[in-house]
């Protein structure tokens, strides 16, 4: 090792005049605030004008915050979008993510299971409406696959509900659907 060499914990401090606002020592945090610093302030408008401001952005900047991930791993592993299927998932992602988990079980996830999930919640950021089986339907023929049990998968997922065809997320679980998006957007596997 070079005697040159200095390790250094990153830490991004927010102050408000002298008062700290906020602290964190998160890598990911602080290579953002370390890009976004180095670009010009034109450049960093000019990327940022697609999600801030822009009235069909705001449902992906609203859910990205929600489920803990950055609105562009959002739109790379869902592309949420106000037309049909309104969810396209990533293929890559999703064969990735998949091998992370049981086939079968309490933890195993499927398509229906990403799928239902994905819609409920982009439904409520984008105000889509009622999500239906044929709606989760159009979303896994995005990735190539078809689920015969649709609706049996939907019933046994404890955070989803389906009543006279609707399905929506029971909002004392939205945690776990939340955190299942995460996973999928971050490609982590259930233990991390």
């Amino acid at each position: 090792m070079d005697s040159n060499t200095i390790k250094a914990g990153l830490k991004v401090t927010l102050f408000a005049g002298d008062t700290l606002v906020a602290e964190s020592t998160d890598p990911v945090l602080w290579q953002s605030v370390l890009r976004a610093m180095s670009k010009k302030s034109s450049s960093l408008e000019s990327e940022n004008s697609g999600f801030i401001g822009n009235e069909s952005e705001e449902p992906i900047v609203r859910m990205a915050s929600r489920i803990g991930v950055l609105p562009a791993e959002l739109v790379g592993a869902l592309s949420p979008s106000k037309d049909e299927p309104f969810i396209t998932l990533d293929m890559r992602y999703y064969e990735g993510f998949i091998k992370n988990f049981p086939a079968r079980g309490p933890n195993s996830v499927n398509g229906t299971k990403l799928a239902a999930t994905a819609l409920c919640i982009w439904s409520q950021e984008s105000q889509l409406g009622e999500i239906r089986v044929s709606n989760v339907d159009d979303v896994l023929a995005t990735i190539h696959l078809n689920d015969k049990n649709t609706y049996r998968s939907i019933s046994n997922t404890e955070w989803l509900r389906i009543r006279a065809g609707i399905i929506t997320i029971n909002p004392a679980m939205i945690s776990k659907a939340y955190d299942l998006l995460q996973k999928f957007c971050t490609k982590r596997g259930p233990g991390a």
